[in-house]
């Protein structure tokens, strides 16, 4: 069995919306679950290149922003542990910077409900930041997610150990993020969570001089960058 483990992801040069197509289209796979979508950024992006997808979240907050800013789409307020038997079944799904958002108890049975509606080989794209990187180091001081993000990768390992899933491929590629300066990158992080603003105030000259340490200025902006693992999961069979 190939490891799960992020280290031996190949490299490839690619980003988050490129890969998702280039793994759905050969697989036939139209009808999408996208886990965990937040405001539905990638739930807008999947359907505006032809995908039939449904976003899910278990913020009421979150979906009710996604259903303003993609009037039309399908959302609906539900976590993947506990999935609706109503939605009915789908040809792939995705969890996109969710996993390590999820209680570390729930994270297998999530994986596990997600997999239940899925017919082999229908895929499952599991996408996660690694504890590393610039973009990593420059939030410590904002939200240190070493040990949860260790725990999402530590999660799936054990869902294809136990032969819940398949690992069909392994892959990493670097995510660059360009920001005008600190205030932009600390909008981009509350945006994701916004209990994170309480921080802000409270570690001030941590976070400027993580900033100062990691971000790196170009003519652009300054850049950071931020390693991501994709799991190709498949229900087993």
């Amino acid at each position: 069995m190939t490891s799960t483990a992020p280290a031996c992801a190949r490299m490839v040069a690619t980003e988050t919306n490129t890969l998702l197509a280039a793994t759905f289209d050969p697989a036939g796979a139209r009808r999408l679950l996208d886990v965990g979508c937040g405001y539905g950024e990638t739930t807008a992006h999947l359907a505006g290149i032809g995908f039939d997808v449904l976003g899910i979240d278990p913020s009421p907050a979150a979906i009710s922003q996604a259903r303003l800013r993609h009037p039309g789409l399908r959302f609906a307020v539900a976590s993947a542990e506990d999935l609706p038997d109503d939605l009915g079944r789908f040809d792939g799904a995705l969890c996109v910077n969710a996993l390590h958002h999820v209680a570390p108890q729930a994270m297998q049975p999530a994986l596990r409900r997600v997999l239940a509606r899925l017919d082999p080989p229908a895929p499952l794209l599991v996408i996660e930041p690694l504890p590393e990187g610039s973009f990593f180091h420059a939030m410590l001081p904002v939200e240190d997610e070493t040990h949860i993000r260790d725990l999402a990768a530590r999660a799936i390992a054990g869902l294809v150990d136990d032969g819940d899933a398949r690992l069909v491929d392994l892959l990493r590629w670097d995510r660059i993020s360009l920001f005008s300066g600190l205030d932009a990158f600390l909008d981009r992080l509350v945006a994701v969570d916004p209990d994170r603003a309480a921080t802000l105030d409270r570690n001030r000259p941590a976070i400027e001089a993580a900033w100062s340490r990691h971000a790196q200025p170009t003519e652009h902006g300054f850049r950071l960058v931020q390693p991501i693992v994709g799991w190709h999961l498949a229900p087993p069979g």
